[in-house]
Order: C-alpha cells, then structure tokens, then sequence
C-alpha cells in the first residue's frame, strides 16, 4: 500500500470513517429502526435508494426534460 498521497485523501477517509462510526452508533435516523449490527448495511441500502430516484446526475445536470424551449 503506497499511503495517502494528499490531505484532500486523507480528509475524505477520515469523514467516511466518521460517518460509518455515527451511522453504527445510531446519530442519524437512517436505519435507526433496524439492530445495531445491521445499520451500516441498512443505511447504505436506504442511500441507494435516494440516489436512484433523484433526477440529477452525476455531472449536476438534470436528466428531466427543459420546461421552457430555447430559441
């Protein structure tokens, strides 16, 4: 393993790292209802699930069609 490279690296493993521990540790209502040993699973699940139904993509612009036509 060749290590982190950057800060920008580093910062983003560290605030992933923190998130799956909140997650585990029931701070954030996703998941909040299932058992402790299941909740990164579930709220991963439950994320999925959001991403899919928003209309935007990955580069920000909207899949739905234009509501007005340019000219």
């Amino acid at each position: 393993m060749r290590g982190l490279r950057t800060d920008r690296t580093a910062q983003t493993i560290i605030a992933g790292h923190a998130f799956v521990q909140n997650l585990r540790r029931g701070h954030y209502e996703l998941a909040a209802d299932v058992q402790p040993g299941l909740r990164v699973a579930a709220a991963f699940t439950e994320l999925a699930r959001a991403i899919r139904q928003c209309p935007v993509t990955r580069l920000g612009v909207s899949t739905e069609p234009p509501t007005q036509q340019r000219r």
